[in-house]
């Protein structure tokens, strides 16, 4: 059998578990899930972060509406990453309910987002969306207050000089919590919107968390930078998200078009609904005036769509500055802001070697 491009098996993996309309005649395909899962194989769905959502097929075909608690079979790989999800799911409860309590006494304003949010908010058993880490979105004011709540809760810092400039890993016994100050990196945006997202944030599941439609703008600028749309790192499962979020979710539409043309972000979130177009039809289902608000011109849009149509970001991953220069910065919305986006990146570099906690990283090592 030949082997499926990355491009297709995404697209085969995604139509089993939101299954196409015929009408659409993007995929045509009628195998079962048992014959799509030998064709892609269990680490395609595993490295993707599908495999929970794949072992609940059984449960019933739409895994939004799956069954909560079924156990899955026994000696089942998929099944087994399934059950270490369940696990992992605790135990990031645990850790929020410590942080919420630790950051209320601090006076410390948060947000979760991204997958720790998102499988409370849009999957009906949570343990189906297994994120890598728990990402907290804080103000940059509050940087220091929040490090120092969660070093007193035991978690140690583990800096990385690529990203120290606006976000930091806190690691305990395996538990990740991703503090965040800034949604990318500095210079990115063209206005800083995490003053306005967390004066939108909602209560739910007892943690705070964004306004949806402040979550479905992360969706669509988020992994534009930092998963450069679609490479490798940008998993299936995020694309997923996306999907049940147009299909179920009522979203102000207008609101994120609005939160993109004032960060001078439009054509990211174009790229990045484009390619969930690519693989899905049901990602053509947002808005029509919502698109088009998020048009680029011509040339621009067709500069996009020659590296989206031929999965660049993924072909040239192992050069990611040929990536980084000759993609992510097309896709800002005036050359002004792609030059602020450069000047950006290299004083990120520059300070990320020096910050206090690379310092102390170098010290120890």
């Amino acid at each position: 059998m030949k082997p499926l491009s990355p491009t297709a098996a995404a697209r085969l993996a995604l139509a089993t578990l939101i299954p196409v309309d015929r009408a659409h005649g993007d995929v045509d395909d009628d195998s079962s899930p048992d014959i799509v899962r030998s064709q892609l194989g269990d680490q395609y769905l595993i490295r993707q972060g599908l495999a929970p959502l794949w072992s609940a097929i059984p449960c019933g075909t739409d895994v939004r509406r799956a069954v909560v608690g079924e156990s899955p079979a026994r000696n089942d790989p998929l099944a087994a990453v399934r059950t270490a999800a369940v696990a992992k799911y605790l135990l990031h409860c645990a850790a929020l309910s410590e942080l919420d309590h630790a950051f209320q006494v601090a006076g410390i304003r948060y947000a979760v987002f991204k997958g720790a949010h998102i499988r409370e908010w849009i999957y009906r058993d949570p343990t189906l969306r297994d994120p890598a880490d728990v990402d907290v979105l804080i103000a940059a004011e509050d940087n220091d207050s929040a490090i120092s709540a969660l070093m007193d809760a035991g978690f140690e810092p583990q800096p990385d000089s690529a990203t120290v400039s606006h976000e930091l890993i806190m690691l305990r016994r395996g538990i990740e919590i991703d503090l965040h100050w800034h949604i990318v990196r500095p210079g990115r945006l063209r206005t800083d919107i995490t003053a306005d997202l967390l004066s939108r944030r909602q209560r739910m599941a007892n943690i705070w968390t964004l306004a949806p439609s402040d979550a479905a703008l992360i969706m669509l600028l988020h992994p534009a930078f930092t998963k450069y749309v679609s490479s490798p790192s940008m998993r299936l499962v995020r694309v997923h998200d996306f999907l049940l979020v147009v299909r179920d979710q009522p979203i102000d539409w207008n609101a994120v078009a609005t939160q993109l043309e004032r960060c001078g972000t439009r054509g990211a979130g174009w790229a990045v609904l484009k390619w969930f177009q690519l693989l899905h039809p049901l990602a053509h289902e947002v808005p029509g005036e919502f698109e088009q608000r998020l048009r680029p011109g011509v040339l621009r849009r067709a500069y996009i769509h020659w590296w989206l149509e031929r999965d660049l970001p993924t072909r040239l991953h192992a050069w990611p500055l040929i990536v980084q220069f000759g993609f992510t910065l097309a896709l800002h919305d005036t050359p002004q802001d792609a030059v602020r986006a450069l000047v950006g990146i290299f004083k990120a570099r520059r300070s990320g070697r020096n910050h206090r906690f690379m310092a102390v990283a170098n010290t120890d090592g």
